[in-house]
């Protein structure tokens, strides 16, 4: 194909065919009146109409005051381009450039990519740079994220190169905001980008932009778990901020993550209060979403218990009131915080998630799209649909995958708990044992916590009690350790469910206790289940079964009183109620529970659920 068509340029007069290899400079279309600037002394209008009857261009709107011209394959282009010399098209590539400037002065901002472009290839680096600098924040505007960050990492090097260090600045800054959207540029990224601004703005002539840049600088470090280095830029930033000004929310937020770090749960919600009452009194809504952020984390919001949800629900309505999409996005992440913190899905929960996904597909925000189909697919786990659960997973762990395996943020812990779950509840043994080993290889942050009592409940799936055991002590030590109120929460329920059904009452009675009043406090109703389910079985194993059906009804009860039930919980609860109504002497009500929850890890697919309870019913001859 490639010989037929340099065969075909070859047959054109050689004026034609410098008209041909012009053109391919400017792009795959052209319009007459560029060609023509870089053709002088030729009747531009006449070369064109026999270049098209040679069939190597076409003429898009023959109406149009500037006719424009394109080629009628890209092939043709690649090739007629591939005629000239590298030191041809770098001329040409320059005078190009030069030519559209003269030619469109009142379209320079819509042609600043196009200029920016011909100018870098042209080897006029220093022209290239503002407008690449342009377009980059051009493409941000219209939530064009790859290109932007292309375009403004492009313009970066060319100014390092060139010396143009405001230029500079301005790239890195705008990419420090843009890394926060991608999942391939973490945190090292983002303090490469403020470092720079930090180190090449005066803090004498421009304290509050030194200030922006140590505390995006201190975030980053935050994330790399470098929480010296982050409060040390912190300090900086706290000496160059004047009072009362926005900033010092930004300020706070960071502080609040640097806490939340070191575990000091409490100090990171004051913290993160600060923020939020500093954004609110004189702060823009970005600075106010930026603070609802730090306040929304996992590990404080259910501190807040309904006074959390509240503020989320106002700061979704804010953003949606102002019509702001990166803020909606934001908001989507406060309104979904529940799923992850307190397993509570709802209609609305379900078609916000979707609605989030969507958008930060289109818009290429490849770390929200991540974060938020691990929500998604979290939250059709617990409500049941499990191969849109599986698609949403998968999803998020093939964006993470695509970009050399990094967690970031919650992920690492998250991810790896909730693909886990899933293996495991579809009994895909194999698959969970590898997620669980792999997670757990160089165990971070609170991944202990979550993965070892996941590991747990997997061992004692398999049978293996001292493999069980000994994974659920190292979760229970990790919880000492760490003291998050959430972790602890999840860890003490699934623990005291645990001991009590391998018939340890006196571990398990403890862990019950501290988890209830935890539960309790924040709202976590799956814990509140589990505990239920805990106290029906450590009755059962001390021979008072009538003890146990009360615990067991209400771990039923509140399971379907949940906005969206969550058939696994309810089956589970089904399970201990069925054991109790049998050792109470209940063999119909037994028999019936059973049958029930039968028919829910059916429709689930829940394999060693389904096993379980088969074998109970079989033992009663209703098999």
């Amino acid at each position: 194909m490639q010989a037929a068509v340099l065969a075909r340029l070859d047959r054109l007069p050689a004026d034609l065919r410098a008209i041909v290899q012009r053109a391919a400079v400017v792009g795959a279309s052209f319009p007459r009146s560029l060609l023509g600037a870089l053709s002088p002394g030729v009747d531009i209008s006449e070369g064109l109409r026999a270049v098209e009857d040679a069939g190597i261009v076409r003429l898009r709107d023959p109406l149009a005051a500037d006719p424009e011209y394109a080629f009628v394959h890209p092939l043709v282009r690649e090739v007629a381009y591939g005629t000239l010399l590298a030191k041809q098209q770098v001329t040409l590539h320059r005078d190009i450039a030069e030519a559209m400037e003269h030619l469109y002065p009142e379209q320079i901002e819509e042609l600043a990519k196009t200029i920016g472009t011909h100018h870098a290839r042209g080897g006029h680096a220093v022209a290239a740079v503002p407008y690449l600098v342009r377009a980059g924040e051009q493409a941000d505007r219209r939530f064009a994220t790859r290109e932007a960050i292309e375009l403004l990492e492009w313009a970066r090097r060319l100014a390092v190169e060139t010396g143009q260090t405001d230029l500079c600045i301005v790239a890195c800054e705008r990419l420090g905001e843009l890394y926060l959207r991608v999942q391939d540029r973490g945190p090292k990224a983002w303090f490469d980008v403020w470092e720079f601004v930090r180190a090449h703005v005066d803090p004498k002539e421009d304290p509050v932009r030194a200030a922006r840049a140590a505390i995006r600088a201190a975030y980053a470090r935050a994330h790399d778990n470098q929480v010296a280095n982050a409060l040390e830029y912190l300090k900086e930033a706290e000496a160059l901020l004047p009072a009362d000004h926005p900033l010092w929310s930004d300020y706070h937020r960071v502080r609040s993550f640097a806490y939340v770090i070191q575990s000091e749960y409490r100090t990171a919600l004051e913290a993160a209060r600060q923020a939020v009452d500093i954004a609110t009194r004189v702060g823009t809504l970005q600075d106010r979403s930026r603070a609802y952020f730090a306040l929304a984390h996992p590990a404080i919001l259910p501190l807040l218990g309904d006074e959390g949800r509240r503020v989320m629900r106002q700061a979704a309505a804010e953003a949606a009131a102002a019509g702001d999409e990166r803020l909606l996005i934001e908001a989507r992440h406060f309104l979904l915080s529940d799923v992850w913190t307190r397993s509570v899905v709802d209609h609305d929960v379900l078609r916000t998630a979707e609605e989030a996904v969507r958008k930060t597909e289109e818009y290429g925000w490849t770390r929200d799209e991540a974060a938020l189909s691990m929500i998604l697919g979290w939250a059709q786990f617990l409500t049941g649909e499990w191969v849109e659960a599986g698609r949403h997973l998968g999803r998020a762990h093939e964006l993470i995958d695509a970009h050399g395996g990094r967690l970031q943020g919650t992920y690492h812990i998250l991810l790896p708990h909730f693909r886990a779950n899933l293996a495991m509840g579809l009994g895909q043994t194999d698959d969970a044992r590898q997620i669980l080993e792999q997670a757990l290889v160089h165990p971070t942050y609170h991944q202990p916590i979550w993965l070892n009592h996941d590991m747990a409940q997997f061992q004692l799936m398999l049978g293996d009690l001292p493999a069980a055991r000994a994974a659920m002590e190292q979760s229970l030590h990790a919880v000492d350790r760490l003291r998050c109120i959430i972790c602890g929460c999840q860890a003490h329920g699934v623990g005291a469910e645990f001991y009590a059904g391998i018939g340890e009452t006196e571990k398990a009675e403890p862990l019950a206790r501290q988890a209830e009043d935890t539960a309790r406090e924040i709202g976590h109703v799956a814990t509140q289940i589990r505990v239920l389910r805990a106290r029906a079985l450590m009755a059962l194993t001390m021979g008072r079964p009538d003890d146990a059906l009360d615990p067991a009804r209400q771990a039923v009860a509140l399971g379907q009183s949940m906005s969206l039930p969550q058939p696994l919980e309810i089956g589970q609860s089904l399970l201990v109620l069925g054991s109790a109504q049998q050792a109470a002497g209940r063999a119909g009500e037994a028999t019936a529970s059973w049958r029930e929850a039968h028919g829910l890890f059916e429709r689930l697919g829940a394999t060693w659920h389904l096993q379980h309870v088969r074998r109970a019913l079989q033992q009663v001859g209703a098999g």
